[in-house]
């Protein structure tokens, strides 16, 4: 199926002065990049969306980069190479914070909405260690000076949270209430310091959790930065910049920027640069208490969203993905940019994979699964079509049998579909027309005929391979629609007026619609397991939770829920492996279910980017957020490759062990690193395949 305070004085010096203290000529860690043998490839393609959060670890010259197409990005910071890309989640990378030992990074996963999470990292090893849910979106997130401790504060009284940044636990430790906007520990991890939204600076004794001394400053402050030396700190009202002696509390100097939305120090303390109002930068001198603005210099972006200083150089990023390292004198570099092509369409039968973009169709042909299974002897040759969009607009498209596909635009614009001859690689409409009444928004084929789903609810049976309409019927709030036995079709989707089901089924023959006894308030998806006549459908109940329900027997009135997701995921997706018998789901925002012969087994691979699943030859492919496609072994649930497909028509391969394959042309953008640095001949990883074009 396709579906598209008060003083307190306690020690004879002031916190404030024992904080610097302990803190002296503080210049972070140091070291080379921590010795992990590994080879692997990597695709050199930025962010596809805003790029959102920022953050940096200096003494590894290494550049992490989060966005709305939930991905980590890890770059060499000097060079502007891609060092590895995570998807850490099915949601936004909002938040990032780097820990000074090395190897870990903590980041914020969200919908901006209602779900919120802090998630830690293993960046070498690509593995989540912990995940710490949220009920709101913290005000900061940042590590201690060795990373022994994680700190964040959340929206309310009890604000301040402190955990073990090995796993998560909480430390406790209470600063009489109040909001906390920003927090921090010195060097030594002995003393906190703590900004509550009324303006008060407070200094803690993090063993006993006594309050050492409170200093009254500028309430509201956002976007906290700390200088080098912690003599100051820089924060923003709804209009000013502030800058703050720590050891007082005075305002050194305020200066007008109306709405910031980013801001950050230099790693030299010299220098402040933020994004105000309307996304303009702006850039100050910071010297002698006092910031002075330097002369306008242009954003090295369009539309620019976050900021941060490097060594050298001011990281920006923006709303459309792009990520520019700009020098104090002006001059701009990028870095790469989103190199995939958008994939709009994908299809997937026996060994033969379709994917489309709003310019092109390919299809391999033979080959695919075979080179992705390359560790076992792997193939010798790719077999591949490519033909251009008839329509030059979004398409999604299936098999209709081994030798044709149904096409259709997608979107809100006509109904257009067409049949393309794998043969030939010709286009040829419908027998009754190449346009229907609206966009069509699922299409499922049994190899005799197939059916289409319109948005307006129009289902509408074809012959194959001629595409005559045999059947046709009305069934408005239709979200999904599937094949069934008795020359039927299940439709799932909203609940009418006279019928409040979300499930029915409805007769080709007659027209006849019977209601299906289901647990979900509306149904998204539905697929069909004619071997054993069970109908799978996604759905969400009263309560907000998402079911992979099952139903059989007479008239599908037998159901049970098979599996449970608290929350709305609809972008979780059904595939069902005629071949196997197994029903994939990928019900929750980071898992792929199997269920086959009554057993349900998530699988090792991740889905946090998955949109779409699809079966074939044994593989399990996932369409990702951001259009890459993942290879999974279907038997065993484990990652073997990754597919991209680029802007120019090239595609590459990713395999083990940093081994690639690639069309001709797409060689150099990928790299190949080992122990995190390039290798100086990636050539020596490309696999030797035959690419057969035309077949």
């Amino acid at each position: 199926m396709k579906k598209s305070i008060p003083r307190v004085r306690a020690l004879l010096l002031p916190a404030s002065v024992l904080w610097l203290a302990l803190f002296p000529g503080w210049a972070g860690w140091s070291g080379g990049v921590a010795d992990h043998p590994s080879t692997r490839a990597v695709v050199i393609s930025g962010h596809r969306g805003a790029v959102l959060a920022i953050a940096s670890d200096e003494a590894r010259g290494l550049l992490f980069t989060g966005g709305s197409d939930g991905t980590v990005k890890i770059w060499d910071a000097a060079t502007r190479s891609l060092v590895k890309s995570l998807t850490v989640t099915g949601l936004q990378a909002a938040m990032i914070a780097v820990s000074p030992e090395g190897t870990r990074f903590a980041v914020l996963s969200t919908d901006s909405f209602q779900s919120f999470s802090v998630d830690v990292w293993d960046w070498q090893k690509g593995e989540r260690l912990f995940r710490i849910p949220l009920d709101d979106q913290p005000l900061f997130l940042r590590y201690s000076a060795s990373g022994r401790y994680l700190l964040y504060g959340l929206p309310r009284w009890e604000s301040l949270r402190i955990v073990n940044a090995s796993d998560g636990t909480p430390v406790a430790f209470h600063t009489e209430g109040g909001m906390v906007g920003f927090a921090t520990f010195s060097k030594s991890e002995k003393i906190l310091m703590t900004y509550r939204m009324t303006g008060l600076i407070s200094y803690w004794d993090l063993a006993s959790g006594k309050l050492l001394e409170s200093l009254q400053s500028v309430p509201l402050l956002a976007h906290i930065r700390l200088s080098p030396d912690l003599s100051s700190l820089v924060g923003s009202t709804d209009s000013e910049l502030c800058l703050i002696d720590v050891t007082s509390g005075k305002v050194r100097t305020r200066v007008p920027v109306p709405g910031v939305t980013s801001m950050d120090i230099s790693p030299s303390g010299n220098e402040v640069a933020c994004l105000g109002q309307d996304g303009v930068l702006s850039r100050w001198d910071m010297g002698q208490g006092s910031l002075t603005q330097r002369d306008d210099l242009q954003a090295a972006l369009q539309q620019p969203s976050v900021l941060h200083y490097v060594p050298g150089a001011l990281i920006l990023g923006s709303s459309s993905g792009e990520i520019a390292s700009l020098a104090r004198e002006g001059t701009s570099l990028s870095f790469p940019g989103d190199e995939r092509a958008l994939i709009t369409g994908m299809a997937v039968k026996g060994s033969a994979v379709a994917l489309a973009t709003s310019s092109w169709i390919q299809v391999f042909t033979t080959g695919l699964p075979d080179a992705a299974r390359q560790g076992a002897g792997g193939a010798d040759s790719i077999g591949s079509l490519r033909m251009d969009n008839p329509f030059k607009a979004p398409v999604d498209l299936t098999f209709l049998d081994d030798g044709s596909m149904l096409v259709w635009q997608t979107g809100d614009g006509p109904g257009n579909c067409s049949i393309l001859d794998l043969q030939t690689g010709t286009f040829h409409a419908l027998a009754s027309g190449g346009a229907l009444a609206g966009p069509v928004i699922q299409a499922a084929s049994d190899g005799r005929k197939c059916l289409l789903l319109s948005k307006d609810g129009t289902l509408r049976i074809i012959d194959i391979p001629g595409g005559a309409t045999r059947a046709q019927a009305l069934r408005p709030g239709a979200m999904g629609a599937t094949l069934a036995a008795g020359n039927s079709v299940v439709v799932g989707g909203l609940p009418g007026d006279a019928d409040p089901g979300s499930l029915v089924r409805i007769s080709i023959d007659t027209g006849e619609t019977d209601p299906i006894s289901t647990a979900n308030r509306y149904t998204y998806d539905v697929t069909y397991d004619a071997r054993t006549g069970t109908l799978f459908s996604l759905g969400v109940d009263a309560d907000g939770t998402t079911n992979l329900v099952a139903n059989s027997g007479t008239d599908y009135q037998s159901q049970s829920v098979i599996e449970s997701s608290p929350g709305e995921h609809l972008s979780a997706s059904l595939c069902f492996d005629r071949d196997s018998g197994a029903l994939y789901s990928s019900l929750g925002r980071e898992t792929i279910s199997r269920w086959k012969q009554g057993m349900l087994k998530a699988l090792p691979a991740s889905a946090r980017g998955t949109v779409g699943l699809f079966c074939g030859a044994g593989i399990l492919y996932s369409l990702n957020r951001d259009s890459s496609v993942s290879l999974i072994d279907a038997e065993h649930g484990e990652s073997m490759a990754e597919l991209s497909l680029f802007t120019d028509g090239g595609w590459a391969l990713i395999l083990p062990d940093g081994k690639f394959a690639a069309s001709a042309g797409s060689q150099e953008r990928v790299s190949v690193l080992q122990d995190g640095k390039p290798v100086p001949d990636p050539g020596a990883y490309l696999v030797p395949l035959r690419v057969a074009e035309g077949r």
